[in-house]
């Protein structure tokens, strides 16, 4: 039987359903002779067809004043869980450009040494020291430096949520488990007089880099 058929029959079928309780309610209340409680059973429409109803707007105009109040409170109601789904989706598909953006920040090369060598801070490095003032020394000897520069994206973010924008920042916990797993200082005292003067140069440099940046509003 054709779906727009069904409908029809079942629109019917509910409209002479509501009189017949609306008769049975003035029965029970002593306002008529006759009782007539039997109610009439719809006619079966499978989920796929009401689905294709609800989502094409043309089909849904050619038959709306058909659909009973139950279907088109059914209808609404998925609408508006599918909208949730999408504004989810979005916000989802918002936060991780973020995240690939800030991958992709600006890298700045500064000197080591006299030599060819050269120390490299990402941005997010300078993103992060802003929400944390005490930055792990050891985070900064030449193979952790090495390490964080050429593994940066794999690194575990945390958000900022109370700042405007969200901003994401390295997550200092996971960055100092993963320099443990990755075979570099993990803690401050475990370095050597070397590490910890390449570490402090390392430091300075940066510092100095960010406070550059910052102009008047430098420590």
């Amino acid at each position: 039987m054709d779906i727009g058929l069904k409908l029809k029959l079942n629109f019917k079928i509910d409209k002479e359903n509501r009189k017949r309780r609306e008769k049975s309610l003035k029965f029970q209340l002593g306002n008529c002779t006759d009782d007539t409680s039997d109610i009439a059973s719809f006619v079966t429409i499978d989920p796929i067809s009401l689905e294709n109803i609800r989502k094409d707007q043309t089909i849904f105009e050619r038959l709306k004043e058909f659909l009973t109040m139950e279907t088109l409170d059914f209808f609404r109601q998925r609408n508006e869980e599918e909208e949730g789904d999408r504004m989810r989706d979005r916000e989802e598909e918002t936060e991780e450009g973020a995240r690939k953006k800030q991958k992709l920040g600006k890298v700045i090369l500064v000197p080591q040494t006299a030599g060819p060598c050269m120390t490299t801070f990402d941005t997010l490095l300078f993103n992060t020291i802003d929400m944390f003032p005490t930055f792990p020394l050891f985070l900064f000897t030449n193979k952790n430096l090495d390490l964080i520069t050429t593994h940066m994206p794999k690194l575990k973010r945390a958000k900022i949520s109370h700042l405007e924008g969200k901003p994401h920042v390295l997550n200092l916990k996971e960055m100092a488990k993963w320099v443990k797993e990755a075979g570099g200082i993990f803690h401050n005292v475990d370095l050597d007089f070397i590490q910890w003067s390449q570490a402090v140069k390392n430091f300075y440099q940066f510092k100095c880099l960010r406070d550059k940046e910052l102009g008047k509003e430098a420590p």
